[in-house]
């Protein structure tokens, strides 16, 4: 009897000891997809404002999520936002995880959330000069603060070499514009002009 006892403790501890290691697996696998490109659901989302989400450019938006899906390894989708302030908290909250906005949707985008710019805009002669400030930067993708490091990394690999110039010309509107490399540092004066604006 004695013996059957311990044969039983030793199958349960057994099947415990492996049912245990086989849970912490499926943790370690949500915790590896949660901070995989497409967080937890396995999806990057893209947002736009209406002007970006225009039927003329759905094909031009398909081919950059067709694109970005398989540079990253995941479902890519759109969202198309009402405005700016719901890119913004679509940021904020991870229910969007890069976007495409002008310098001074950016600039508000810092004071609510820790939102990065990636890359921007560039085209031959974009400087835009007001009064004694600096240049105007362009518009830029940005990612939310749930992004990785290595999933910024990337987007900003396969964004600085995007060529697919139907998305150039029917979603960001300028034909042979491409994207180029920036960082905050390259939005610090429109921020800080945002800020002074806001004081009054």
């Amino acid at each position: 009897m004695l013996n059957y006892r311990k044969k039983m403790i030793r199958i349960c501890m057994t099947s415990f000891m492996a049912v245990s290691m086989l849970a912490g697996c499926g943790t370690a696998d949500k915790a590896a997809a949660a901070n995989g490109p497409g967080g937890e659901d396995g999806v990057f989302t893209i947002a736009y404002a209406p002007n970006e989400s225009t039927t003329e450019s759905a094909d031009a938006r398909n081919g950059l999520a067709n694109d970005l899906s398989e540079a990253l390894g995941c479902e890519v989708e759109e969202i198309q936002a009402s405005d700016y302030n719901a890119i913004i908290e679509a940021l904020r909250t991870g229910k969007a995880d890069m976007a495409y906005m002008g310098s001074q949707a950016l600039a508000l985008g810092v004071e609510r959330t820790d939102l990065e710019p990636i890359v921007m805009k560039a085209e031959e002669g974009d400087v835009k000069i007001i009064h004694e400030s600096g240049a105007i930067p362009a518009e830029a993708m940005v990612v939310g603060e749930h992004v990785t490091q290595e999933t910024r990394d990337r987007l900003t690999e396969f964004l600085t070499s995007y060529d697919n110039e139907d998305y150039f010309t029917d979603v960001i509107k300028v034909p042979g514009a491409r994207f180029i490399e920036c960082d905050m540092s390259d939005y610090k004066e429109i921020i800080e002009l945002n800020k002074i604006i806001n004081e009054f």
